[in-house]
């Protein structure tokens, strides 16, 4: 199979380096007297890091797609793309619903007079705010089996500022911005906060047992600060 290449820059350099960009574009910086054959034999010797860090980039740029309240939008749970439907009004007996077997989302519209886009968001939040719900507390029943931390309750709030929190009683808040979020990060916050059921801080002791059940969770801390931002729906 053919690699596309997105942008060929030469200058004074040594050697050929590839590059793949936010964009999930390919770059290959070459020598000025580099030959296009030289560098098909470079693309062809490193074709398997290439498309691996392709599908990286791509997935990240689906990632952080902003909802437009249009035609053709998607939304990402838990990783999973779920088709966005927007219906016209038919009846009271029309509810709003997420279908994961077809990871399809149905939203239906007011009457003329509403305001299309402000009633898809209320909706499309209401949806995710109840998904969380059923889906985190799910997710946490496991965790807690798994790691032996035990917690009295569940909240699901929505909060932009903090992921999720653990109460001096061992109540666990969850933003519902975390459904947006992927599968490892959602367990990395879930193990954090039953975390604080046995250590309160964030003092060494509690890091120690945090990496106990998630070895690489700084990488995972890393990609909220890169990506955190986006996990909203504006």
């Amino acid at each position: 199979m053919e690699i596309k290449v997105d942008k060929i820059i030469k200058s004074k350099r040594r050697t050929i380096a590839l590059e793949i960009s936010k964009n999930a574009e390919l770059i290959v910086r070459v020598p000025r007297t580099t030959t296009m054959s030289e560098i098909k034999e470079v693309l062809i010797r490193n074709s398997e890091w290439i498309n691996t860090k392709l599908i990286t980039a791509k997935s990240k740029i689906t990632q952080i797609k902003k909802i437009e309240f249009e035609e053709g939008d998607f939304l990402q749970i838990l990783g999973e793309i779920y088709f966005i439907n927007y219906i016209k009004f038919q009846s009271k007996l029309s509810k709003p619903k997420i279908n994961f077997e077809t990871k399809q989302i149905y939203i239906y519209d007011g009457k003329e007079s509403d305001s299309p886009r402000e009633n898809r968001k209320e909706q499309l939040i209401t949806l995710c705010k109840k998904a969380a719900k059923s889906i985190f507390l799910e997710r946490m029943n496991i965790i807690s089996q798994e790691t032996g931390f035990k917690f009295k309750s569940l909240k699901i709030t929505s909060s932009i500022t903090r992921w999720g929190s653990c109460s001096p009683d061992n109540k666990i808040n969850l933003t519902w911005r975390l459904l947006l979020a992927k599968p490892h990060q959602l367990d990395y916050v879930i193990i954090h906060e039953l975390g604080h059921t046995i250590q309160k801080d964030h003092s060494a002791k509690f890091w120690v047992i945090v990496e106990r059940h998630l070895p690489n969770y700084k990488q995972t801390m890393s990609e909220f600060k890169e990506f955190g931002h986006h996990y909203t729906i504006n």
